[in-house]
């Protein structure tokens, strides 16, 4: 894989669904608000020309940070990390070599300071402002002297589903589940995980890939899951009879953005003819949004913020974060720097 096509595929794994509606946006690409993530992602990559700078200049300064940091450049300032991410990789192949960053800045500015190469179009900003976070993560999962809980006035808001459970009582059992699709139905799960926790302690852990009903995999790019990866792996239908036993004398289920993985699960045991899990679903999305006072809430900024080990988009990885989130906000609550 080449350093443009790297970038382009660490830049969608990083970046949160506002910024590739703003990105969207920038492009011109209209009636992104009500689409899947997925289908954001697929619609700017197929956009042409594919102006990397323009899209660059989109991120937020923290998106930039990651993304840069994931490609391994370890620079302080927006214009560094946007010089280093456009200069290595072969954009001049672009309609648009404009939009690429000029050279680097003399130490002596000139009289009349030139325009910022990529300077990102006004915008209204994502969040309220939040204390700045240390610069350096610590190795175990610790809760610095920044971290508390939000002021009721930046909580979100409730929605109009019954509150959430989430944290949760120490002594609650519950299951992070995960979902891959292989294109934009809800059927076509191509991999699932499930991590058990009881106690506060995770006791199982169990992860498949599935042969979703169609050939088509749409969202390889995302998740790396072909079709020779799935071909002769069991069917939903065949698979979850393996699974359930996992779920038993759970108190709910949680997933980060609950909704996506809750309709996935529907829409695969309808088609299989398999009754839905009794559980409800607990969102750790909505329970950052409520407990922590964070710009963002997205699955590897936060695992990012707290130190958790995450690779983004495999099923497996997701779902332990996702209940290592639920963890880490249990012991915050109880008053323990570590869940």
């Amino acid at each position: 894989m080449d350093a443009l096509a790297h970038l382009k595929n660490r830049l969608f794994a990083l970046t949160s669904r506002g910024a590739l509606l703003r990105i969207a946006a920038a492009l011109g690409i209209e009636g992104m608000e009500q689409r899947h993530t997925y289908a954001i992602i697929n619609a700017i990559r197929e956009h042409q020309p594919f102006d990397l700078a323009q899209i660059l200049a989109q991120l937020s300064d923290i998106e930039l940070k990651m993304l840069a940091s994931d490609l391994g450049h370890r620079l302080t300032t927006r214009e560094e990390r946007l010089q280093a991410l456009l200069g290595p990789t072969p954009v001049a192949a672009t309609p648009t070599p404009a939009a690429r960053p000029a050279a680097p800045v003399p130490a002596a500015p000139p009289a009349t300071p030139a325009p910022r190469p990529v300077a990102p179009p006004p915008r209204p900003p994502l969040a309220p402002p939040a204390p700045p976070a240390p610069r350096g993560l610590p190795a175990p999962v610790a809760l610095d002297e920044a971290f508390t809980l939000a002021p009721p006035s930046s909580r979100a808001p409730r929605s109009r589903r019954a509150p959430s459970r989430l944290p949760g009582a120490h002594e609650e059992a519950f299951v992070a589940i995960d979902f891959e699709t292989a294109d934009h139905g809800r059927d076509s799960a191509c991999a699932v995980a499930l991590v058990r926790v009881e106690q506060g302690q995770i006791v199982r852990r169990m992860a498949w890939l599935i042969r979703p009903p169609r050939r088509q995999m749409i969202h390889t790019h995302v998740h790396g899951i072909t079709w020779a990866m799935v071909a002769n792996q069991p069917t939903f239908a065949e698979l979850w009879p393996r699974l359930a036993p996992a779920l038993e004398g759970a108190a709910y289920l949680v997933a980060h953005n609950a909704p996506f993985d809750r309709s996935v699960l529907r829409a695969c045991c309808a088609a299989a003819g398999i009754p839905e899990p009794p559980q409800d679903f607990e969102c750790t999305v909505q329970m950052a949004k409520r407990l922590w006072a964070l710009p963002q809430s997205n699955l590897p900024f936060l695992c990012q913020r707290f130190g958790i080990p995450l690779k983004h988009h495999d099923a497996a990885s997701d779902a332990e974060a996702c209940a290592r989130l639920v963890l880490l906000a249990r012991g915050q609550q109880a008053g323990h720097g570590t869940p």
